[in-house]
């Protein structure tokens, strides 16, 4: 017969293995082991990798933001955050940093300066969209993609889009390139001889009034016509002159000066070339003997294109009139199609001698 005393003590013995039968159970089975997160910011990317994988960890997603400031590779953020409690195995989300530069502003530059400034700052030059129906000068830069003054990556490509040529201007430069013009202005030039016949047939082009591209176009052929005369006259020029300075550099040059005659022939060709640049390096010879300089023709003749102009006994420079770049040798008008600024000329205009800085001009 049992007692309340006796079936109590039953169930305390019934239930007093429990907690041991589920305490085994738990250690069989196992809890999460957790570890502290390490501090990985400022780190170079695989030393952070490193330092995360010895702390039981993972790398998990790895993400660019651009950096100013921050060397290119180093850990900007991380998460979870540095002391913090994880799970073995858990990964850790980073951000890296991107080294990156402004953009610079090249909208309204030039083409040739835009992507100069471009690559200066490391960027470089991605696609280029020529717009022909803008009223914007050739070559000027419209828009551009990404922004003036946003951050980008180094070696980013920066796309532009220029101001392409309108139909005048395609038109020249159709014209312009066309070599046998030039070489055509260039052998009528070295062919023309003595007085003459003067073979230049600057005004016998075309001269169209429109369409636009033929208007340009014969422009450019007439351009590169007078390149090519007044290349010819120049190389003649230049063959004088070291002649002229050569024949002139010598003791007795006092006697050459005075009986030394060279025609003007005025025609622009070879001889007329020849004859001014003869002239004019003669004196320059002769100065040069006197001062004790050189010999030294060709840094006489850059001193003569650049304006400076001499005199020995008598005998002067810039006083023989030089054939000009665009003009007909025969009119004698000095009437030009076109006005190029940057036509060529034997020297400089007078009046710009006061720039020039030499041996010559300090003797």
């Amino acid at each position: 017969m049992y007692t309340r005393t006796d079936v109590g003590e039953k169930r305390r013995r019934a239930f007093a293995g429990l907690p041991i039968v589920l305490l085994g159970g738990l250690l069989m089975t196992g809890c999460p082991k957790t570890v502290v997160v390490p501090d990985v910011v400022g780190q170079q990317l695989n030393e952070a990798e490193l330092i995360i994988s010895s702390a039981g960890l993972t790398l998990g997603t790895v993400t660019t933001q651009l950096s100013l400031t921050v060397p290119d590779g180093r850990v900007l953020l991380q998460a979870p955050s540095a002391g913090s409690i994880a799970d073995v195995g858990y990964p850790v989300d980073l951000v890296v940093a991107e080294a990156a530069v402004v953009v610079p502003d090249v909208v309204g530059q030039q083409r040739v300066d835009a992507e100069s400034s471009i690559l200066t700052v490391g960027l470089t030059v991605g696609s280029v969209t020529i717009d022909t129906e803008t009223d914007e000068t050739h070559g000027q830069v419209l828009s551009q993609e990404p922004d003036g003054g946003t951050l980008a990556g180094l070696g980013t490509g920066v796309n532009l889009v220029i101001a392409g040529p309108d139909d005048y201007e395609r038109g020249f430069d159709a014209g312009f390139a066309e070599d046998d013009w030039y070489y055509e202005g260039y052998y009528d030039s070295q062919d023309t001889l003595g007085y003459g016949p003067i073979l230049y047939e600057g005004d016998a082009i075309p001269s169209p009034t429109s369409p636009e591209y033929d208007r340009g176009y014969w422009d450019g052929v007439w351009t590169a016509y007078n390149d090519g005369y007044f290349a010819a006259y120049d190389d003649a020029f230049e063959e004088g002159f070291m002649d002229g300075y050569t024949d002139a550099n010598f003791a007795g040059y006092e006697g050459f000066l005075l009986n030394d005659v060279h025609i003007e022939y005025g025609t622009g060709g070879y001889d007329d070339g020849y004859n001014d640049g003869y002239s004019e390096g003669r004196v320059f010879g002769a100065s040069d003997w006197i001062d004790d300089i050189g010999p030294d023709w060709a840094g006489a003749l850059e001193d003569y294109r650049a304006g400076l102009d001499l005199c020995v006994v008598g005998v002067c420079t810039g006083e023989i009139p030089l054939y000009e770049y665009g003009t007909n040798p025969a009119l004698k008008s000095g009437a030009r199609r076109l006005e190029r600024p940057d036509a060529p000329s034997i020297r400089r205009p007078a009046g710009d001698a006061t720039a020039v800085t030499s041996k010559r001009s300090q003797n």
